[in-house]
């Protein structure tokens, strides 16, 4: 029950460097092996990793989010 044009977020509970989240590291596949495109943003004094993204995800389908070291 999650909106199809939603932003997928994770929160981290330590400070990271935010050099190290991006489009590489950050990914989102809908159904799982299947890429999304999108774009990734990370809010240092929040602590929170964005992934917006650029077209709805589809619907029905289980989305696996990832972040790499």
């Amino acid at each position: 029950d999650v909106a199809i044009n939603t932003k997928v977020t994770a929160t981290f509970s330590k400070d990271i460097a935010s050099a190290t989240i991006n489009s590489g590291s950050f990914t989102v596949a809908c159904p799982a092996g299947a890429a999304i495109v999108g774009t990734v943003s990370y809010v240092a004094g929040s602590r929170v990793a964005s992934f917006s993204p650029t077209a709805a995800l589809p619907a029905n389908s289980i989305c696996t989010a990832t972040i790499a070291t």
